[in-house]
């Protein structure tokens, strides 16, 4: 990152308070050249994968969700009204930018938070969607990705807990649409297979080549309230008490349409240079899910490439008479999919080698010597103890012999305390406080930590 050359104090303002937003801060809030205002439309921070945790169990859901401010920098609680060449309106006020960063995601509908939403309206929602899928009605979830799998995999092992649990309770069916003709379409054959046969197990119906028609947005409805979901083939599933959209939706971006250009074809994504920095407007990057860069997997790999980008050119711009940037290269370019595909919390996840860069593949797949040394299931086990105390787990929390693929149930393990352990939040995004809610802010405003 290049030094500053000009000392006097430079405004960033970044909208959006998700994992890109708290990568880009982290690598800049060390800049004391540099005042940062973050715009954040919640009192709270969610890790991306919380919500299919809290949807099936509202005390984990909380587990991913951090309520204390973000250090270093200003935030201001709302959304954006109004846009001009170097000031936001926020709440009525003037937020003045030298660079404004766009990080507001994408509408991934599987319940985001709503905007100006509590902690404790969050939780409240959880607990809702959990009364939902366990209290007899029936749930559909709508796609066929690695998001749709784990909401339906969750999902699936809730309701068959609630049969299992609640005496007299009349458990509903679980459907699966999907648009396509094939589960997880980018992924390897034999996961598709997989996938099928493992939701199949669990009692899924899969209903393929359809979309959802109506409802377009996630809904659900507590008993004994019920309503129907229609579909593109004109099949009606009656007595739902949820839906789920389990898929990516369109950037957003709304707030930014009469001041950089959009790429209606994606999304009404952000369009971006090779600097990431928008070309109709310089004074405005974009970062993450609103970002039209190609990069076909979004994921803390390459969200930590772009932050990396950013902030070495929003320095050179601020501090640099004639700025030199640096022409963004994707990070992780090997991986075009997610590598872990997770089915329930207890059930199945997998380790794609197919779509790993070779190395880590052959890694994980040939844990013979040498390279038992750096077996991943000796330093998770060292660190965390056996999955789930599973005995064959001490040995291989990738659920595969020697040369296998990794896959089964104590990967399922390892995946859920990996993800309940927070490490990502806490390393990548700087949310040391993630899952601590004493005296958690509730109102909105602008506050300085």
């Amino acid at each position: 990152m290049s030094k500053p050359t000009n000392s006097e104090t430079k405004k960033l303002v970044i909208v959006g308070a998700g994992a890109s937003a708290h990568m880009l801060i982290k690598l800049l809030k060390g800049n004391r050249d540099i005042e940062i205002t973050m715009v954040q439309a919640v009192p709270f921070k969610e890790a991306p994968w919380g919500s299919t945790h809290g949807f099936v169990n509202p005390a984990d859901g909380a587990k991913f969700i951090e309520t204390a401010p973000t250090p270093g920098v200003t935030t201001v609680h709302g959304v954006v009204e109004s846009m001009d060449s170097d000031a936001i309106v926020v709440g009525g006020a003037s937020v003045p930018f030298d660079v404004l960063v766009a990080a507001t995601g994408f509408a991934l509908p599987v319940f985001a938070p709503a905007l100006g939403m509590t902690f404790q309206e969050r939780c409240a929602q959880f607990a809702e969607v959990e009364a939902a899928v366990t209290g007899g009605g029936n749930v559909v979830v709508g796609g066929g990705g690695v998001i749709a799998m784990e909401t339906a995999g969750n999902i699936a092992e809730a309701m068959a807990a609630a049969k299992a649990t609640k005496a007299g309770v009349k458990v509903g069916q679980l459907t699966v649409v999907v648009s396509g003709e094939a589960l997880l379409k980018p992924y390897p054959a034999r996961m598709q297979a997989t996938a099928k046969e493992v939701l199949e197990g669990l009692g899924v119906k899969l209903v393929f080549g359809a979309r959802v028609t109506s409802p377009t947005v996630p809904v659900v409805s507590g008993p004994p309230s019920k309503f129907e979901v229609t579909l593109s083939t004109g099949e009606a599933i009656q007595d739902v008490a949820c839906y789920l959209p389990s898929f990516a939706g369109k950037a957003n971006t709304d707030w930014l349409a009469s001041s950089v250009e959009l790429n209606s074809a994606a999304g009404n994504r952000v369009v971006v240079d090779e600097f990431l920095r928008c070309p109709t407007n310089p004074k405005v990057y974009a970062i993450g899910g609103c970002a039209d860069l190609k990069e076909a997997w979004l994921g803390v790999p390459k969200m930590e490439g772009q932050a990396k980008t950013l902030a070495t050119n929003i320095t050179a711009q601020l501090f640099q008479q004639t700025p030199k940037l640096t022409v963004h290269k994707e990070a992780a370019a090997d991986m075009k999919q997610a590598p872990a595909v997770l089915i329930g919390r207890h059930t199945f996840a997998a380790l794609v080698t197919e779509v790993m860069p070779p190395p880590m593949a052959c890694m994980l797949k040939t844990c013979g010597l040498p390279f038992n040394l750096c077996c991943p299931c000796v330093l998770c086990c060292a660190l965390c103890g056996p999955c789930n105390k599973d005995p064959c787990s001490v040995l291989m929390c990738c659920g595969a012999p020697c040369g296998g693929y990794p896959q089964g149930k104590p990967t399922a393990n390892m995946m859920r305390e990996l993800q309940l352990s927070q490490m990502f939040p806490k390393d990548a995004f700087g949310w040391t406080n993630i899952g601590k809610h004493a005296g958690a802010p509730e109102s909105s405003g602008m506050t300085r930590s």
